[in-house]
């Protein structure tokens, strides 16, 4: 409890941690999830471990960075990181192994927006400021004006059906928020 109290305040304290500490997977798990880049100092076999990696990449999309060489090549691996992380996809993409940058799979992973977070008006949906995210610039995927014209007319469609999702929605939401009420109502 100690040590872990102490890299919690400090990443840096794993590295003065016993090896046993640095090697133990369920440890590795518990740090992963509450200061991931405190893996750094762990033991090979823990960044080289799939489900602690995930986990640690879940909490921060930075510790893409410490995954073992084996995990970072692998296809499955980014593509799942992509779809387990809480941050944004486009941080997450520029700490990825430089040759899954132009893997279309994994860009359309990293730049989907699930649609009913576009419809609540959780996530505004920009494709040239999410291109720019992954890339640093446009031209960076030298977008032909064909190709800006299909990425304008994409967003287009997909603001489009989300304002018809979150319309559909709405009724649903009403009666959810209408059942939190009156089940908060008598707590309060």
């Amino acid at each position: 409890d100690i040590v872990l109290h102490a890299i919690l305040k400090d990443p840096c304290a794993m590295d003065l941690a016993d090896d046993s500490l640095k090697s133990d997977r369920d440890f590795a798990m518990i740090v992963a999830t509450q200061q991931p880049m405190a893996l750094q100092f762990a033991d090979e076999a823990v960044v080289q471990d799939r489900e602690v990696m995930l986990s640690a990449i879940t909490t921060s999309s930075q510790a893409m960075v410490l995954a073992d060489v084996s995990l970072a090549r692998d296809r499955g691996f980014v593509l799942d990181a992509l779809r387990c992380t809480t941050s944004k996809h486009e941080t997450l993409l520029r700490y990825v192994h430089v040759e899954f940058r132009r893997d279309r799979d994994v860009v359309l992973a990293a730049v989907a927006v699930p649609v009913w977070l576009v419809a609540s008006g959780i996530v505004s949906f920009d494709i040239a400021a999410t291109i720019r995210g992954i890339f640093g610039d446009e031209s960076a995927i030298e977008l032909s004006k064909e190709g800006a014209v299909k990425l304008q007319e994409a967003q287009a469609k997909l603001l489009e059906e989300s304002k018809n999702l979150g319309k559909k929605l709405e009724p649903h939401v009403a009666v959810a928020k209408a059942h939190v009420e009156r089940a908060v109502a008598p707590a309060l």
